[in-house]
Order: C-alpha cells, then structure tokens, then sequence
C-alpha cells in the first residue's frame, strides 16, 4: 500500500511540475525511492515516532487519527501522508485546500505544519503551527505511521 501511496505522489508531482524523464531532473523511479526513503527513515525511528505521537496530543483535540472515528473539527489523519490534500471524502474542507492538487508528501506537510496559513492561504485550520524544525519532524514521522489496521 506504501508503494502504491508513493508511486501517485510522484506521479502527480511530476505531472504538476512539468518534470519529464529528460535533461537534470530526477526520474520518476528516483522520485519514489526518495520519498519511500524519506517516509521509511521517519518512521522507522522508534524515538522519533514515539516524541512525535506525544506532540500530536494537542493535535488530537481537532484531529482523529482513525477514519472510522469521527475527528471533532479536522479530518482524520490516518494514511495523510501520501494522501491529496483536501482528500477526505465528504469532509467540508476550506476552498483553499479543497481547490489544491497536492499531495500530503513529507515536505507539503512540514511546510503545512510550519505555518498553514502561509502553506494554504485562507486555510479554516485555526493553529499558529509548528516552529521547531525537529517537533515537525517527529510529528510527520508519527503521522507516517497512521496506515490503518491493514499492514
């Protein structure tokens, strides 16, 4: 399912962007053994996923990391990354990511964790954000490992 998540991550970025297969830019089989490696590296770090799932608590007041429990303001976050942003079905999501064709890759979701406003203008999500680079981190790396009760 990872592979799967990953592969249209890449695909989608490499057809937002323009990216061919041709001249400097890395090809799509690069592109996914990047972001596979980045997302296996996060979550693989026990620490880091531990630290990150103790950052989420606050997170959790508006976010449910099951999408079989209702989230009390946000959407559910489990398979977030790899997912479309503004894709959770029936979730009534702000025009500012309901119009986006990104993907919640690691580096759309730091961005988006540093500062939602500045990321998605307009954004409903009422947080100020993450500063320290290292607490994104760890709460990506736990959001990484939200892949449902399947695997």
């Amino acid at each position: 399912m990872r592979n799967m998540i990953t592969a249209g991550i890449v695909a989608c970025a490499m057809a937002l962007t323009g990216c061919s297969q041709s001249g400097d830019a890395p090809d799509e089989g690069q592109m996914i053994a990047q972001e596979q490696a980045q997302v296996a590296a996060l979550e693989g770090d026990a620490e880091l996923v531990e630290r990150g799932e103790r950052l989420f608590s606050s997170c959790s007041v508006c976010h449910s990391i099951d999408s079989d429990v209702p989230s009390p303001a946000g959407p559910h976050l489990e398979f977030v990354v790899g997912r479309g942003v503004g894709g959770v079905e029936d979730y009534p999501y702000s025009p500012a990511l309901t119009g986006s064709a990104d993907l919640w890759t690691v580096d759309n979701l730091g961005n988006f964790l540093r500062n939602p406003q500045e990321a998605y203008p307009g954004t409903a999500m009422a947080f100020a954000g993450i500063e320290d680079d290292a607490d994104r981190q760890a709460v990506i790396a736990y959001l990484a490992t939200l892949t449902g009760s399947d695997e």
